[in-house]
């Protein structure tokens, strides 16, 4: 039996074909149509949606964009900046995205993405059990040493 969230192999198969058989003359549309109902293939250890594209809306990275058109006028960044004409729910230094457990909303969000001309990245992002368990293995905490860090030692 398979769960809500669970996708049947047919159609991991059938999206993939989607994307292998992708046309140039295909619509705008219809390419982020399917380009949407790939990186909505749910990933095995989360059921929500985390998606972004790459955009930078910090302050002071505005700021400094201003400066330098100051000086040259037509100068445009490698990445895009200042406000984002696609809704988010976060962001991340020069990346924006959303996190969200519904279907529609996140096909909804691909689209609208891609038809402003941004490429967009699905992100795995590990339970915070998960998340946890890592970095205490990356960094175990110190062994007690018995000795007392406030002490002083008086000659």
């Amino acid at each position: 039996m398979m769960r809500r969230h669970q996708i049947s192999e047919a159609q991991v198969i059938a999206a993939e074909k989607a994307m292998h058989d992708l046309d140039p003359n295909d619509s705008d549309q219809e390419i982020a149509r399917i380009v949407a109902n790939y990186l909505q293939l749910p990933m095995r250890h989360s059921h929500a949606y985390h998606l972004k594209i790459i955009h930078d809306v910090r302050p002071s990275t505005v700021r400094r964009l201003e400066k330098i058109r100051k000086t040259w006028p037509s100068y445009e960044p490698a990445d895009p900046t200042g406000p984002c004409p696609v809704v988010f729910d976060w962001q991340n230094k020069n990346t924006v995205g959303i996190s969200t457990r519904d279907r529609e909303r996140a096909r909804q969000w691909i689209v609208d993405a891609m038809l402003a001309g941004y490429g967009v990245f699905r992100l795995f992002i590990p339970s915070q059990r998960r998340l946890r368990t890592r970095i205490n293995r990356r960094n175990p905490p110190a062994a007690p040493t018995g000795r007392s860090n406030t002490s002083h030692h008086v000659a």
